[in-house]
């Protein structure tokens, strides 16, 4: 009888190991799958970003691809979801992926009704379908670059901490605001949009980028509470963002050379500086990181 006991016993056990060990093998098996999906969306981000920047350099400035736009933003989505999933988990991404894009498409909506918070302007139609007058592309665009960048600008102390969480999305906030006067001029001088009241910086009105600011904070606030973003393990800030949005400043910087903005030619090597500078510190110290001794069993 304790034989037949002990034999059980024993079964149960390895039987719990088995387990155990399938569920480390299962997970991180979804991990690789998840790092490849992550690598194959930045590779076709930067695929659409290149092929802009070929169109930019060695075309002037003129209504392109009316698919192209459309496949590009979609690509976006693609990265962004990438991006979070490794990050902050399946429901996590979720959350604060759906956050974001219900305030973005809301303010959108809201400001084709009413003008605020950007101001009235009309959109060209290479942009692509419209719902209300609203080209789709455009609000896919500002939930990418808003998602992109709240990830970017997570503190390195993180707390729940009324303060931290505020300083988190304000700073996400003015950073949104700062991209905005990249693209909008760029979106008003191609004539890809259009405003009813011509505005003191380069053609837009000021209260468009006050608007991205406002629209991006509330945005930013509403993922970091409804999906709890303090909660996710402290990680080091992932390659593929200063990749991204380096490349993006530098698509911004030869199309404002085309197009003639010199204010925002300015502008985006300041960003392309800023970026470089910041990753280049993150490479530096990560190198600098003493590393684990391993110490050998007699």
């Amino acid at each position: 009888m304790y034989h037949r006991v002990k034999g059980k016993t024993i079964v149960g056990i390895l039987g719990l190991f088995s387990q155990r060990k399938s569920a480390i093998i299962y997970k991180v098996m979804n991990q690789q799958r998840v790092e490849r999906l992550g690598k194959a969306s930045l590779m076709i981000l930067g695929l659409f970003i290149l092929w802009a920047l070929i169109g930019v350099i060695f075309w002037p400035i003129k209504v392109t691809s009316f698919w192209g736009i459309g496949l590009g933003v979609v690509a976006a989505v693609f990265y962004v979801i990438c991006l979070y999933l490794p990050q902050v988990g399946i429901k996590k991404t979720v959350q604060a992926c759906l956050s974001i894009f219900a305030v973005i498409i809301g303010a959108a909506l809201l400001n084709v009704i009413r003008g605020w918070p950007y101001g009235f302007v009309t959109y060209h139609d290479i942009l692509g379908w419209k719902i209300f007058s609203l080209a789709w592309p455009v609000p896919v665009f500002w939930f990418f670059l808003n998602a992109t960048v709240l990830l970017l600008m997570r503190p390195q102390k993180m707390a729940n901490d009324p303060k931290i969480l505020f300083a988190w999305a304000f700073d996400t906030a003015f950073a949104v605001m700062i991209l905005s006067l990249v693209v909008e001029p760029i979106m008003a001088a191609s004539t890809a949009e259009a405003w009813s009241m011509q505005g003191s910086f380069l053609g837009v009105p000021l209260n468009c980028f006050i608007g991205w600011f406002v629209s991006s904070f509330v945005a930013s606030a509403a993922a970091i509470l409804i999906a709890k973003l303090w909660q996710i393990p402290d990680r080091p800030k992932h390659y593929s963002i200063f990749v991204i949005l380096g490349a993006l400043a530098l698509l911004g910087l030869m199309t404002a050379k085309s197009l003639g903005l010199v204010p925002v030619m300015g502008l985006s090597i300041i960003i392309l500086v800023y970026l470089g500078t910041w990753a280049g510190l993150i490479f530096y110290r990560r190198s600098k990181a003493p590393k684990p001794e391993i110490i050998a069993s007699s």
